[in-house]
């Protein structure tokens, strides 16, 4: 976890929890654009996926200068597509009793987000199905679209090179979603397949030897002073946990028959988590995304035209890591809250000990 604070940010924090594969990486700072000078705030947020390699080449790269350029995706791209699949590795021969090496390739990449967060206006670029919002004044104003099989622009951009989209088998392996706070239906999953064989559940990615292509997606939201505005970006591993009030309006599509059925508690759910996602600390969003990946969920599927309930979890080696970014400009009310229970929590204490109602700690002499 990293923390820093600055003139432009009041409040800046990256959360990791390595939940799962122990793949999530964020990490800020503060810097100065090369070309304008101004000051902003910074962040690079990232989730691997297939072997480590690629992701350990990330947490040990250097992205301050990167973030000083005036367009930081493309030299970021640049950069990492020298960094292609092979590595060494040893092997140790029994026989002859020698350590031996030889080159390995592997199927390794990330998802990245970059943000740029100034005074006046936050830009920044998106790879993969991490995702990050802005809101102003209590409004989503921005959330980034993930790069994946039901994106309309990626499936034109994959056919337009070769690429083919495959989904899973409805019945047979379905991907949970989640509906409520506590409850869960099957969608369809898929992959896309490049023209060189890899198969990823994104449809952008830095690594795997650049086979998926690159077309970030860019975005810039400018704000007022005297706004409250707040920068969320997270990977998967916490959006998946979390109800999207755009994403849960009834419709009458067959596929969204548990939506339907339970709109109305969904919404109060929905509701709830943008309170959340609005007030809380990133560690304390990383947590309750931790949390609901080990609860226990009621899982809603249809069977013969009706509508059955299971009790289920996921099993902990389906835990998804959790990595949070959040920077916001209204935070001090916040702090000032946390300090005044303290306050408050030593006056009872005192108060307490006055009137007998408290019996003093017990101290050790050294």
């Amino acid at each position: 976890m990293s923390s820093t604070q600055s003139k432009v940010a009041t409040y800046s924090e990256c959360a990791v929890v390595q939940s799962g594969k122990g793949q999530d990486y964020a990490i800020n700072g503060i810097g100065w654009d090369e070309e304008t000078g101004e000051e902003y705030e910074w962040n690079v947020l990232a989730d691997g996926h297939g072997t480590d390699h690629f992701i350990d080449k990330v947490r040990k790269t250097n992205f301050g200068p990167f973030m000083a350029k005036s367009n930081p995706i493309a030299d970021i791209i640049e950069y990492f597509a020298s960094f292609n699949g092979t590595y060494r590795k040893q092997y140790h021969d029994n026989a002859i009793g020698v350590w031996t090496k030889y080159n390995c390739r592997s199927s390794s990449g990330c998802t990245i987000i970059i943000a740029k967060i100034y005074k006046n206006r936050i830009e920044g670029a998106v790879i993969g199905d991490s995702r990050c919002a802005v809101y102003i004044d209590g409004e989503q104003v921005f959330i980034s679209t993930p790069h994946n099989i039901n994106n309309p622009a990626e499936e034109l951009r994959l056919f337009s090179s070769g690429s083919t989209l495959t989904t899973k088998d409805y019945e047979r392996d379905p991907v949970p979603q989640i509906i409520g706070s506590n409850k869960l239906q099957p969608v369809r999953g898929g992959y896309a397949i490049f023209p060189d064989g890899t198969r990823l559940a994104v449809t952008q990615a830095l690594g795997h030897d650049c086979s998926t292509g690159f077309a970030p997606q860019l975005f810039s939201v400018g704000y007022s002073p005297g706004q409250r505005v707040r920068y969320v970006a997270g990977s998967d591993g916490f959006w998946d946990m979390h109800l999207s009030l755009e994403d849960i309006e009834p419709s009458s599509s067959e596929a969204d028959v548990f939506r339907r059925e339970f709109y109305a508690e969904a919404l109060v759910d929905a509701r709830k988590d943008r309170e959340d996602i609005l007030n809380m600390t990133a560690p304390e969003l990383a947590q309750k995304a931790v949390s609901r990946w080990s609860q226990e969920w009621n899982y809603h599927w249809k069977s013969s035209k009706k509508l059955e309930v299971n009790k289920c979890s996921f099993p902990e080696t389906d835990y998804d890591d959790v990595c949070v970014y959040v920077w916001d400009n209204g935070m001090p009310t916040l702090a000032k809250k946390k300090s005044d229970e303290k306050i408050f929590e030593h006056a009872e204490y005192v108060a307490g000990l006055l009137n007998g109602s408290i019996e003093p700690e017990a101290t050790t002499d050294q």
